[in-house]
């Protein structure tokens, strides 16, 4: 649509007045069961009292009509005609306003008969009376559209309907986003039933193809049609995980799918045949944001208004207040602790940084012990769980020369930190790494063979073999899980918690056969374990934008807001990430890679708050005489407003336009209010 200007005209004559034009579609049925809707009619019966669009996912455009029965005689009658309550029970009623340029009369409001009221002042002779009916929205329809199933998609099995519902995407048992989303298209939409991500316009195509559209007899959509429009494009750039509940309504999906914090909404609009989901940005300007030399842009709304307020005699009143409470001087917004990944080493090979977490005393009481069988006791007390098992790194570990203390910078970039706490540990169950896959290249080759997604590795950990069996005199390293020690985590510390079958199977070296008793003999040396593990940084992902001086608010004041899906994984330099055929580390040696990095969908949202929260917005309020079809500036961004030599900004979204006393009368004169609002 562009920019439209509301200012003086060349004619400067104010408009004429005429009456909107009020339209009835009714709804028929049969014994059988089928029902259909007629086409729309003109009723000239019928008067507009009120009507109120709205540009907001949260509230229901509506309007009110007026029928008078009993003894009338409307402005088109030559004399009084004698006329009956009507019923007008699931009607579909549409409003068009006349085009004051002398064009066709212009849809401004669908909707359907909500509600009536009635005032009634006959006598015992004849029945008369005023009957005012409320009609609502297409928001309303989708309001009272409960979803609680889902369509899957079984391949050559075909397509079935499920009674539960899914998430959109899902977090697997890691906590991460993983798709479920059919590879190919049923139909008019994706379905679930795959692994591919749904992207948000993925699943609004598939929520109104399957439980918004209705379709008729032949098997064709019924009215009302409803399709996307505005600025929906956006959606296809949105991917994350939705949690929809055990149901719910089409609106509250919607209201996920297009989230005000992305800085859109969308609202119904009316079409020829139906509505339309119409999404728009709540900004007039494209917002660029920029990290390492990529760049998000969040398309600002194409369509805006001018109001120039000199020589209109149509406007009557504005109203304007200007806020910079929304204004900030720091945007931050921040995900997920960054996960790291790489290898600690015992203390064979001169590191140490995954040392013995038992006690010499304890180790002391695990070769004295007595009874009868003292393997049994060995392995039957709790208290000897961790010898020789459990390895960690040292209490005062500088993580490798802070070499694990990863951050993100200010511009977004991810960097070699200097701030870490040594207390409060945890090793993650898995790592960033997939079954399957080499990662000692990048991009990491599949050598999966599978159409199954691969699972993500546990912690690793291999081991010096000394004395290989049947290859006495080829030392090498072996994976424990492959020798029978059972690589696990422990929770509140660093490092790999090794279950063999007896603890001094990894007492190789430290255990003397010929002064502990024991029916087992030790094979392996825990001093020479290598583990690859992961661990949460002290630092989360996150990006930071410092308003320009000439937008800040003064005051310090810093937005942050918090994606719990924004994720970043990273591999460090050296890591081990398998052994080869000869027993030799094979290790990464790229330097800090990135396994994972969601600051893309962190810059997205970056882009929407920076439309929201770096400029001064007005709330206006602009009255006009007579009943102006308005309705094409819903969601257009009313930017500024010129009296004289004076230009005010509003920059904010007109979010209602409202007609009233359009059923004439002297001291009920028709006009039009137009408000802007916020997000």
């Amino acid at each position: 649509m562009g920019t439209t200007i509301i200012g003086p005209r060349a004619d400067d004559v104010p408009y004429e007045y005429a009456p909107p034009i009020i339209e009835v579609a009714s709804i028929e049925g049969d014994d059988s069961g089928d029902w259909w809707i007629n086409d729309f009619e003109v009723d000239e019966d019928l008067e507009l009292v009120s009507m109120g669009l709205y540009a907001s996912s949260s509230q229901v455009s509506q309007c009110s009509i007026r029928y008078r029965y009993g003894q009338v005689k409307q402005p088109s009658d030559g004399d009084f005609v004698t006329l009956s309550a009507r019923s007008l029970e699931g009607s579909w009623i549409r409003v068009s306003l006349p085009d004051p340029n002398g064009g066709d009369p212009i849809v401004q409001f669908i909707g359907r008969l909500d509600s009536e009221s009635r005032n009634m002042f006959g006598d015992q002779d004849y029945a008369a009376g005023i009957q005012e009916f409320q009609v609502t929205g297409g928001l309303k329809i989708l309001q009272k559209i409960t979803v609680r199933q889902a369509y899957f998609d079984n391949g050559n099995l075909g397509t079935s309907l499920v009674g539960w519902l899914p998430s959109i995407n899902k977090k697997d048992r890691r906590g991460l986003m993983v798709g479920n989303r059919s590879k190919d298209r049923g139909g008019t939409s994706y379905n679930y039933g795959g692994t591919d991500l749904w992207t948000h316009y993925d699943y609004l195509e598939y929520l109104i193809a399957n439980f918004v559209q209705g379709i008729d007899g032949s098997g064709l959509p019924a009215w009302p049609q409803w399709t996307i429009g505005g600025q929906a494009d956006i959606l296809k750039n949105i991917k994350t995980t939705i949690d929809l509940g055990e149901s719910a309504t089409a609106a509250q999906i919607l209201g996920k799918l297009i989230p005000v914090r992305y800085g859109l909404d969308y609202m119904v609009t009316p079409t020829d045949t139906g509505f339309e989901i119409t999404v728009f940005a709540l900004s007039k300007d494209n917002i660029d944001f920029s990290v390492d030399g990529e760049t998000q842009t969040m398309t600002g709304n194409p369509n805006t208004v001018e109001v120039q307020r000199v020589g209109q005699h149509d406007l009557i009143d504005v109203k304007l207040a200007v806020s910079y409470e929304k204004k900030y001087d720091k945007i931050e917004i921040v995900g997920k602790r960054i996960v790291v990944c790489g290898t600690l080493y015992g203390e064979y090979y001169g590191v140490a940084s995954l040392v013995p977490k038992w006690s010499n005393d304890l180790e002391s009481q695990y070769k004295s012990a007595g009874g009868d069988d003292p393997d049994a006791t060995r392995k039957n007390s709790d208290k000897f769980r961790n010898v020789y098992q459990y390895l960690g790194a040292p209490e005062n570990w500088d993580l490798d020369g802070k070499a694990w203390c990863i951050e993100f910078d200010d511009n977004g970039k991810v960097v070699q930190g200097t701030n870490f706490q040594n207390s409060i540990r945890e090793t993650l169950s898995w790592v960033p790494m997939k079954e399957g896959f080499d990662y000692s290249v990048d991009p990491p080759i599949d050598n999966t063979e599978t159409d199954m997604p691969p699972d993500m590795k546990h912690p690793l950990a291999w081991i010096y073999d000394e004395q290989p069996v049947g290859n006495y005199d080829n030392p090498r390293l072996v994976k424990c899980d492959a020798v029978g020690i059972h690589v696990s985590r422990p929770y509140n510390d660093w490092g790999v918690f090794l279950s063999a079958s007896f603890n001094h199977k990894l007492a190789l070296n430290h255990w003397n056969n010929d002064e502990i008793y024991s029916s087992e003999y030790p094979e392996y040396d825990y001093t020479m374990v290598i583990a690859t593990i992961a661990i949460e940084s002290d630092q989360r992902i996150r990006l930071v934008k410092n308003v320009p001086y000439e937008a800040m608010a003064y005051d310090g004041s810093v937005m942050r807001v918090f994606d719990n899906e924004a994720e970043c994984w990273v591999m460090l330099d050296q890591t081990v990430v398998d052994i080869d055929e000869n027993g030799e580390q094979v290790k990464w040696t790229g330097g800090l890679r990135e396994l994972r990095n969601d600051i893309d969908r962190l810059t997205l949202l970056m882009a929407g708050l920076i439309g929201r929260y770096t400029y001064e917005r007005g709330r206006a309020s602009l009255t006009f005489k007579g009943i102006l079809p308005r309705a094409d500036l819903l969601g257009s961004i009313m930017t500024t407003i010129t009296q004289g030599g004076e230009v005010i900004d509003i920059n904010a979204p007109i979010t209602s336009i409202e007609w009233s006393g359009t059923s004439g009368g002297k001291s009920n004169s028709p006009q039009l209010v137009m408000k802007t609002g916020y997000a």
